[in-house]
C-alpha cells in the first residue's frame, strides 16, 4: 500500500511539473495554434512594409522617458529637427534609421501579457530605450516599434568576455506579442545624433590673417606666416609670443563644433551677451565672422543643502561671411596654370557666401567652454615671459688660469 501510494503521489508530482512548463510556455511563448501557422513569424521581418513606405514619412518621433526628439520632412524632402527650431538634420542619418529597422527580423516570440511587459522592457507607452513612431503627413501611422531591454548571453567559463548581446525586445504597433528582434537598436533622443555638428572648418593654410576684437581689451591680430598663425605687432619687453595658445585659436577655428542650437530671434538668444567677435579671412577672399558670447544657466542645487539655484555658464557663437578681395600668393602668381585655378577657387569661394550665409545665420550654436576660451582669447593671453638667458657653468676641469 505504501509504495502504492508513492507512486501515486510522483505520478501526482510530475503531472504538477508538467502542467506548470506548460503554463510557463503559454505565458512566455506562442499561443497554442495549427502547426503551420505557429511559428510562421520567425525569420519575418517584424516591419514588412516600411522601406515601401518609406517615402510617405512625415514625421519621426523618438521618445527615450527622459528625452523627446521629433523629426520632419519639409516640402525639399529635406529632414529638420523640429525639436531645435527646424534646424537641419543630417538626411543620410534619418535613411539609415529606417533602413534599419525595415531589416530587423523576429528570432522569437514571448509573452502577450501587458503585466509581464515590464519584465522584457517594453511596457505600455514607451520602451526603456525609446520608443519610435512614424507617422505621414496627416497624421496615420506608418510605422511604430518600442525597444526593450537588450537580451545578454551568458558565455562559456574561460571567455573573453562574460556576456554578449543577443538582441533586443521590441513591441510592433498593435501586436500584442513581444518579439525578439536579430540587433540591437539605439534611438537617438540627442542632437548630436542627428545633425553635422562641424559648423565650419578652414584649414590653417588657406587663413591670411584673423583679428579678434573685444569690447574691453585691445584687439588682437595674427596672421599666417611661415607655416603657422604669429601675433602682430609690438611684444612688451621681457615678454614672447606663447606658442601654444597661439596653436589653440587655430585649432578652435579647425575645430569649430557646437552640442546644441537655439533660433537666432528666440527669446533665448535675447539673454546672450556677446563680447568679442573673431574674423578670419582666406586667401580665396571669404571672411568669417564669428561673435562669441555666454548665458547664465539656473541650475538646481547640488547638494540637500544649497539654497536657491546655482548659475552655470553656457557659450554660444553667431556665425556670417561677406566676401572681400583674394591674395594671390607668388606660388598663385607663377604660373598661368596655377593662378588660373587660384581665381577659380576665389570664384567659388564668392558664390558660397550666401550659402553660407543662408544656413548659418538664422542660428546660434553652443559651443563647449575651451572651444570659446581658445576660439577668443585677449592679447594679454598671447604672450608669456621671456625665459631667462642661463649662463653656462665655468668648467672646473680647466685650468684656473683658463678660468680667469
Amino acid at each position: 500500500m505504501k509504495t502504492r501510494n508513492l507512486v501515486i503521489l510522483l505520478v501526482v508530482a510530475a503531472l504538477a511539473v508538467v502542467a506548470a512548463i506548460v503554463s510557463y510556455r503559454r505565458d512566455t511563448a506562442v499561443r497554442p495554434g495549427k502547426p503551420s501557422e505557429e511559428q510562421s513569424w520567425r525569420g519575418a521581418k517584424l516591419l514588412p512594409s516600411l522601406v515601401d513606405r518609406a517615402g510617405d514619412i512625415y514625421r519621426i518621433e523618438i521618445d527615450r522617458l527622459v528625452a523627446k526628439i521629433a523629426l520632419v520632412r519639409d516640402d525639399r524632402n529635406n529632414w529638420r529637427v523640429e525639436t531645435a527650431g527646424g534646424y537641419p538634420a543630417d538626411n543620410a542619418r534619418v535613411r539609415r534609421l529606417v533602413f534599419d529597422l525595415s531589416e530587423l527580423v523576429a528570432s522569437d516570440r514571448f509573452t502577450d501579457d501587458p503585466a509581464k511587459y515590464g519584465d522584457f522592457g517594453v511596457g505600455e507607452g514607451v520602451g526603456t530605450e525609446g520608443t519610435v513612431r512614424m507617422t505621414g503627413s496627416s497624421g496615420e501611422e506608418i510605422a511604430s516599434l518600442a525597444l526593450g531591454k537588450a537580451r545578454e548571453i551568458e558565455m562559456e567559463p574561460g571567455a573573453e568576455m562574460r556576456r554578449a548581446w543577443g538582441g533586443q525586445f521590441v513591441r510592433v504597433g498593435g501586436d500584442p506579442f513581444v518579439y525578439l528582434a536579430n540587433d540591437r537598436t539605439y534611438a537617438d533622443t540627442a542632437l548630436t545624433g542627428w545633425v553635422e555638428t562641424n559648423i565650419a572648418r578652414v584649414s590653417g593654410e588657406d587663413v591670411e590673417w584673423v583679428r579678434i576684437d573685444h569690447a574691453t581689451t585691445e584687439p588682437v591680430r595674427l596672421a599666417w606666416d611661415d607655416g603657422k598663425l604669429q601675433l602682430e605687432g609690438p611684444v612688451p619687453e621681457g615678454m614672447q609670443p606663447n606658442e601654444n595658445k597661439i596653436r589653440s585659436v587655430r585649432g578652435a577655428l579647425d575645430y569649430l563644433h557646437f552640442t546644441n542650437v537655439i533660433r537666432a530671434d528666440s527669446e533665448q538668444a535675447e539673454a546672450i551677451d556677446f563680447t568679442s567677435t573673431c574674423t578670419l579671412k582666406t586667401l580665396s577672399g571669404s571672411v568669417y565672422a564669428v561673435r562669441v558670447g555666454q548665458r547664465d544657466e539656473a541650475t538646481t542645487p547640488t547638494t540637500p543643502s544649497a539654497e536657491g539655484s546655482e548659475s552655470k555658464k553656457k557659450y554660444f557663437v553667431g556665425l556670417s561671411a561677406r566676401y572681400d578681395e583674394p591674395f594671390f600668393t607668388d606660388d598663385d602668381t607663377a604660373t598661368t596654370e596655377s593662378l588660373a585655378a587660384a581665381k577659380e577657387k576665389a570664384r567659388k569661394a564668392e558664390e558660397s557666401v550666401p550659402e553660407f550665409n543662408e544656413s548659418h545665420a538664422p542660428w546660434l550654436f553652443e559651443i563647449p567652454k575651451w572651444n570659446c576660451e581658445n576660439l577668443a582669447p585677449a592679447r594679454h593671453r598671447l604672450i608669456e615671459p621671456r625665459p631667462a638667458p642661463t649662463t653656462p657653468a665655468p668648467d672646473e676641469s680647466a685650468p684656473a688660469a683658463e678660468q680667469e
